[in-house]
């Protein structure tokens, strides 16, 4: 969980994946479909860094474009 939120490749991949930390609170995935919440998914405490991509990407997000444009 750990390395997924903080090391850079992961988390901060995803267009529209926002991290909001609460201290004291279990880790939750929510999704929002424009304002509206329309999913929210308990984390289990030692999810795999692959699983935790495998949940994101199944709900749809999709991973920043790393191409570079040569000019």
């Amino acid at each position: 969980m750990r390395r997924f939120v903080k090391d850079p490749g992961h988390a901060d991949a995803y267009v529209g994946l926002e991290v909001n930390y609460i201290p004291g609170k279990s880790p939750e995935l929510v999704c929002f479909k424009y304002d509206e919440e329309v999913e929210r998914v308990d984390i289990a405490m030692g999810q795999t860094t692959e699983k935790l991509h495998v949940m994101i990407q199944d709900r749809g997000l999709l991973k920043k474009s790393s191409a570079r444009t040569e000019l």
